[in-house]
């Protein structure tokens, strides 16, 4: 199934270049877009990794952390039929689902949800998809900036599964999985939109 899916994603790429760029923002408030933080290392803040697809662009924070998502630790089979699902979907409404899920679940300090509002929200699943098929280039910029790469382990959604189970990203797979358990630590990056930046 994933492989399936990277083609048509190679396929899509080739037609629609996917764009990876430093977010900075100037001393004097101007916020630009770069390939590199060459020549920008003074009088400019790193602000994160932009990600662009088209209409589509997230900004991915600079660190992360591991959370759990809430308190609910009962589990769904492993046979559930629904466990997997391309992380390439096209969901781009994670500022949305995150305020949801923290509202619909109670959720509170600590928790992922809230730890990512604290730089923007959650990603959907088509936003940790960008992250997922485009990690490689994501982490060469996180690098040279000094910053934590994205890994390979499981990371948390704002999609919520059901009542009381999330999905989650396996990033080494590039696959969207419901996790079994909310009282399971996963990793959280953050994501924001890039509103009010302009590409150099």
């Amino acid at each position: 199934m994933a492989e399936e899916m990277n083609e048509g994603i190679v396929a899509q790429e080739e037609q629609n270049p996917v764009k990876v760029k430093i977010a900075l923002t100037s001393t004097n408030g101007s916020k630009i877009l770069v390939d590199s933080i060459e020549g920008y290392k003074k009088g400019y803040n790193v602000d994160g990794i932009a990600v662009i697809d088209g209409k589509h662009a997230i900004m991915l924070s600079l660190t992360e952390s591991a959370e759990t998502f809430g308190k609910q630790t009962e589990d769904l089979p492993d046979t559930d039929e629904r466990y997997q699902a391309v992380c390439s979907m096209s969901d781009y409404q994670g500022n949305k689902k995150t305020d949801f899920v923290i509202g619909f679940f109670g959720l509170g300090e600590g928790t992922a949800p809230v730890v990512a509002k604290s730089f923007g929200w959650l990603p959907d699943s088509g936003e940790i998809g960008l992250i997922a098929n485009n990690r490689e280039a994501i982490n060469v910029l996180l690098e040279e900036v000094g910053a934590t790469p994205v890994g390979e382990g499981k990371y948390w959604t704002s999609v919520k599964y059901s009542k009381r189970y999330i999905w989650h990203c396996d990033m080494e797979a590039k696959e969207l999985r419901m996790y079994k358990g909310m009282a399971s630590l996963l990793k959280v990056r953050p994501v924001k939109s890039v509103e009010g930046y302009t590409e150099v």
